[in-house]
């Protein structure tokens, strides 16, 4: 796409009318007019006041024990601070190579924090807490912090290491003091009555105390290191109240960044952890007013869903995300214009964990996409439309961005693309030869998970692109329908070989004639429930497959095996569980499928058990569809009767 095409759709996309523009302005004045009005006195510069990408940064650049300590400490760098497996081996990496102590038990655990931080690498990171280890020899360069003296001082030598201001990680320090509003503190340990802060008899005492220390050291190390709560080395007040009120001034956005920080960063992936990127996006977000608007948009909608808001507010807020879309995406046509004068300029790859501006947009278009799912309106091709045009100008259409959070957007339109194109039975508004539409499986894998974050595996993503498509042509009729049969059998084997795993349930379930309402379901870890999604939608692919593609009536075997062993699967999951937030699309997709009467009412109360925990205005048009599909049936049946 050339830059007067963008110049031209970002001139479209100002002139659209998302909704009922009309609707949109009475709420504008009968809500909060104003809610996004910043006012207040102007701070000085500060670490917290810094870009979020500098935050990233600083937090990509800390051993394992500072990057622990930080992230234990202070809710905002709480999630962003990466503490895994890598980080881990990289801190005893370093620490062998610099020919310092290192863990000398040979079952050393790198899997989570708690099992990692135990014995000789509790006492290990206790000690780093207590003084900076010297990189050549010990004695030598040692600042101390918690003791006296230096206790790699050499026993022949009798000068007295000299106490230090205790200094604290650069990193820490800015971070909390922004954070709480008042200076790092430190809490000296005092010396013992009668014994000299100097000399080899402190050295003697701090020996002492190690060798007795190490007796308990495992659990109480740990949270001496980890924990907050501690009197020793420092208190923290880490109230999220300053850092928030700095970057957003009223008091009502305030809440509902907070909102959505905690519910709606929940339920937007199928399987939340550590690692929700959409969570890093809510903090990226406050260093970028037009991505701020979209995340308080959403928001705000599924605020409104809860009754935790009326609809005025959620319809100034997508207003005021629309606005600052379009003065975004203006703002890129002048860019446009002016780098086209200089046809000269290299084009230099943003750092991983940096945002241009056209990824920014790029998101908050994204965002405006789930405002409107949630707010049960269906006019979102032109959001979709929009963000296409800007993958397709960023030249990621081919490849994927380096950047974590601009693939976290990309797979989610991805994803919603698709979906829609069942909904509405057209083909994806992307073509086939992007690259979320291949198979990557690599992209499970990495960081952000295509799995957790969709409760769908990405090859699967890629049938069902392929899936739309063909049935898309079909019904209108553009290829011929043996040719289109072909393909579709073609399709019908890759996705066998793939999943055959499955095949041995599938084929002990054939044998079985059990309704899906039989037994209630169990509670089951996040994992293995995120592990029952994915195949939810792998099954369904098959349903799409036969029914709109090969033509195979409801009543066939093969449809009605499939549909019993999805509709079991769905009914092991507790409604409210994580992961079955994305199992929208398979349930109501099988729903179609159900014959009897058993297995319909089975489906209208796990609809309203699901909707009672996931009240999605979407979910009620989709199982008034899955209705409307029944009665055609029930139609259609009393006329060959």
């Amino acid at each position: 796409m050339g830059r007067t095409d963008l110049a031209a759709f970002a001139t479209s996309y100002a002139a659209s009318k998302i909704g009922d523009i009309d609707d949109l302005q009475r709420a504008k004045r009968d809500g909060d007019d104003r809610p996004g009005d910043w006012t207040g006195p102007r701070l000085g510069p500060t670490f917290m006041s810094l870009p979020t990408e500098i935050h990233l940064l600083v937090s990509q650049q800390l051993l394992y024990p500072d990057a622990l300590s930080l992230k234990h400490t202070n809710r905002y760098f709480h999630e962003l601070v990466y503490t895994g497996v890598n980080l881990k081996v990289e801190w005893l990496v370093q620490r062998r190579s610099l020919h310092l102590d290192c863990p000398n038990n040979v079952r050393c655990d790198l899997g989570s924090d708690l099992r990692f931080c135990r014995g000789s690498v509790a006492l290990l990171m206790k000690r780093r807490r207590e003084h900076i280890e010297c990189e050549s020899k010990p004695g030598i360069g040692c600042i101390v912090f918690g003791t006296a003296t230096c206790s790699h001082k050499r026993k022949w030598l009798h000068i007295s290491a000299p106490v230090h201001q205790p200094q604290p990680n650069p990193a820490v320090e800015n971070d909390s003091s922004s954070w709480s509003g008042t200076p790092l503190t430190f809490a000296q340990q005092q010396n013992p009555a009668g014994t000299s802060a100097h000399g080899p008899e402190a050295m003697h005492t701090r020996q002492a105390e190690d060798r007795a220390d190490s007796h308990s050291r495992d659990e109480h190390s740990y949270h001496m290191e980890t924990t907050p709560y501690s009197p020793t080395p420092w208190s923290i007040n880490n109230d999220p109240t300053q850092i928030l009120s700095r970057a957003i001034r009223h008091p009502s956005d305030e809440n509902a960044f907070k909102y959505y920080l905690k519910r709606v960063c929940w339920c937007t992936p199928a399987y939340d952890s550590n690692l929700n990127p959409y969570r890093k996006l809510g903090f990226m977000a406050l260093s970028h007013p037009v991505l701020l608007r979209g995340v308080l948009s959403v928001s705000a909608a599924h605020m409104e869903m809860y009754g935790q808001t009326n609809t005025g507010v959620s319809c100034v807020r997508q207003l005021h995300a629309l606005g600052a879309l379009r003065s975004a995406l203006h703002l890129l046509e002048r860019n446009e214009l002016s780098q086209s004068r200089d046809d000269s300029t290299a084009k230099v790859d943003d750092p991983p964990s940096s945002l241009s501006d056209k990824e920014v947009t790029l998101a908050a278009v994204v965002m405006q996409t789930s405002s409107v799912l949630m707010a049960g309106l269906w006019t979102i091709e032109m959001h979709i439309k929009c963000a296409l045009y800007l993958i397709q100008h960023l030249g990621y259409f081919d490849r994927a961005p380096s950047s974590v959070l601009t693939r976290t957007v990309i797979n989610r339109l991805a994803m919603v693309d698709v979906m829609l194109a069942f909904v509405r039975t057209h083909r994806p508004q992307a073509p086939l030869d992007f690259y979320m539409y291949q198979i990557h499986e690599e992209l499970d894998r990495e960081e952000p998970s295509f799995r957790e974050m969709h409760g769908c595996h990405q090859p699967v993503l890629s049938f069902l692109a392929r899936i739309a498509v063909l049935s898309a042509d079909l019904a209108s009729g553009t290829s011929p329908q043996p040719e289109i049969r072909a393909k579709g059998h073609q399709l019908e084997t890759e996705m066998r070989l793939w999943g055959h795993r499955y095949y041995g349930i599938l084929n002990t379930e054939a044998a079985s004639t059990s309704s899906a309402s039989q037994g209630p379901p169990q509670i089951v870890p996040a994992c293995t429930a995120l592990d029952t999604v994915c195949e939810c939608f792998y099954w369904t692919a098959h349903i799409v497959l036969l029914r709109r593609v090969l033509l195979e009536p409801t009543k066939s075997v093969r449809v009605q095996s499939i549909r019993r062993r999805v509709f079991d699967l769905i009914n092991g999951l507790v409604p409210g569980c994580g992961p079955d937030s994305s199992l929208a699309f398979p349930f109501y997709m099988s729903a179609c499928e159900a014959i009897s009467l058993e297995d319909r009412e089975w489906v209208c109360r796990r609809h309203m058990e699901t909707f009672a925990v996931y009240r999605d205005d979407w979910r009620v048009l989709l199982m008034a569809a899955v209705e409307k599909v029944w009665s055609k049936a029930e139609a259609e049946a009393a006329d060959h009767r």
